[in-house]
Order: C-alpha cells, then structure tokens, then sequence
C-alpha cells in the first residue's frame, strides 16, 4: 500500500488528475466549478476543498433548519446547536488553569533570577 502513495510531485499530480477524472465521472460540471471559484495560486485541491466545505455546511444548515420547522409544528423548541458542537465552549483559561499558569511563570522567574546571581 505504501507504494501506491505519490511521494513526489508527479505521483501527486498523478494522483490529483486521477481525482478530477473520478469527480468529474461522479459529479459532471464539478471541475468546472472549482477552476471558476480558484484564487489566484490556488492548487484544484484546496479549492475543491473549500467548495465541499461550504456546500457541506449549507446542507447541515438546511437540515438544522428542516427539523427545528418540524420541532416547531409540534410545539417544541427549537434545537441549539451549540450545546451540541461546542460553539457556545467558553474561551480562555478556567480559574486552576490561571493559577498554574501563574505558579510556573513564577517558578520560572525565580530560576532565571537565580541563575544571574551566580
């Protein structure tokens, strides 16, 4: 199997067109997409990345969307989201962590100042 994987440029490209055949089979008019939405320098790859990215996310939203209407009709409210995807995850250092952080940044501090009076 580790031979199949391109390890040089060729072998990627190789394997690059190899995918866009395959895409193109699967989902006709799929490159065409992706050499209209490139930015200027950007590999057929990583565009086609960030367009599957973003069709991605609108289907997860339609249907989000599609179940709170249903949850809606039957009088339920609507799902957050966020309790399940960690969107809502505060941001920054829980009080014990702060105090870690402080305790080594002092410990520090003091070896460093140990260590210039020699």
């Amino acid at each position: 199997m580790a031979d199949t994987w391109p390890t040089t440029q060729v072998g990627f490209d190789t394997a690059v067109s190899q995918l866009q055949l395959a895409t193109d089979t699967i989902a006709p008019g799929f490159n065409d997409k992706v050499a209209a939405a490139a930015a200027p320098g950007e590999d057929w790859l990583t565009t086609a990345q960030r367009i599957m990215t973003a069709v991605t996310m609108t289907y997860q939203q339609q249907q989000l969307m599609s179940l709170n209407i249903e949850r809606a009709k039957q009088g339920l409210p609507p799902l957050d989201i966020a309790q399940y995807t960690g969107v809502g995850v505060n941001v920054g250092l829980s009080p014990a962590t702060q105090q870690l952080v402080m305790i080594l940044g002092l410990g520090l501090l003091g070896i460093l100042f140990l260590g210039r009076r020699r």
